[in-house]
């Protein structure tokens, strides 16, 4: 847009599938014009025949339906909506605008030497791992730290992480640091004492005394325990035999009870079987009571 062609290429027009019955009369004028001899001529004659063809299928596609401009039949069109421009862009100058203006736009137009192709912006930042992530969030809050006034003590391992000690500028400042000093070299540095004969034994004795209360110390905690542990095994000793035995009466009692009722039943079972035998011989004895004694003869 708003350049100028270069002289010696030759035009080539991209058209629809269905293409305009304007653009067909055109092109058939082109191929029964008579042909120069001079190819110079050809060319000049076929630009501007191009350019007028352009120029009417473009007016004649923007007089087109709506319908026709939908996704559906404009997907495969040469232009793809590229002219569908807004109002607010109406003062933009394109190939399809008025020759004129092209053409003061292309007299107009003078090429930049020198120019600073300068890309500005904010670069995208890249996509840090969860651990990465973590690490440089910490690195930001140490470094809001510091600039709060707070100094950071080096870390120190714990059992669940990291541990660190916050401590204002003014304190350690004003105040000294926490650390433990040692005393100074000639304190530390100990005396040789000579001993004598009865401190020697005297510290000789005291050691034998501490290490016969260990000992002893050492006895009755073994006896306490020794006799925590029989206690303990004399007691489950007698839950046990108390459970042996509670099983043993369960047991009895239930085979007591068991031969209790089968002597019951075979004593019920006897005592039916009388009862039905003293009945028969009753009904045998009546059956006898009434037979006459003519029926004897």
């Amino acid at each position: 847009m708003g350049c100028t062609p270069s002289q010696s290429s030759n035009c080539i027009i991209v058209g629809q599938r269905n293409q305009s019955p304007i653009l067909e009369d055109n092109m058939k004028s082109i191929s029964s014009a008579p042909k120069r001899n001079t190819s110079a001529e050809k060319n000049y004659y076929l630009e501007e025949d191009v350019d007028s063809q352009t120029e009417d299928y473009l007016q004649a596609s923007m007089k087109s339906n709506t319908s026709q401009l939908s996704s559906k039949s404009s997907c495969g069109s040469w232009d793809s909506g590229v002219y569908e421009l807004d109002e607010g862009y109406s003062h933009v100058i394109t190939e399809n605008s008025d020759p004129g203006k092209v053409r003061e736009v292309d007299s107009q137009f003078v090429p930049k030497e020198n120019l600073e192709l300068i890309v500005e912006g904010k670069a995208c930042p890249t996509r840090l791992s969860a651990r990465d992530r973590d690490f440089k969030e910490q690195q930001a809050i140490l470094e809001l730290l510091r600039e709060e006034g707070l100094i950071v003590r080096p870390p120190a391992k714990a059992v669940g992480g990291i541990r660190f000690e916050l401590v204002s500028t003014q304190n350690s400042t004003t105040n000294e640091t926490l650390v433990r000093k040692l005393p100074p070299m000639n304190i530390r540095k100990h005396k040789k004492v000579e001993l004598t004969h009865e401190e020697i034994q005297k510290k000789l004795i005291q050691a034998e005394e501490r290490r016969k209360k260990k000992i002893e110390e050492r006895l009755n905690k073994m006896a306490a325990k020794d006799f925590q542990e029989i206690q303990a095994f004399a007691q489950q000793q007698t839950e046990k035999n108390k459970q042996k035995l509670e099983m043993k009466l369960h047991a009895s009692t239930q085979s007591r009870e068991k031969h209790l009722n089968e002597v019951q039943e075979k004593l019920k079972a006897k005592e039916e079987h009388a009862k039905q035998v003293r009945e028969r011989k009753q009904m045998l004895a009546r059956s006898f009571m009434y037979i006459s004694p003519s029926e004897t003869e």
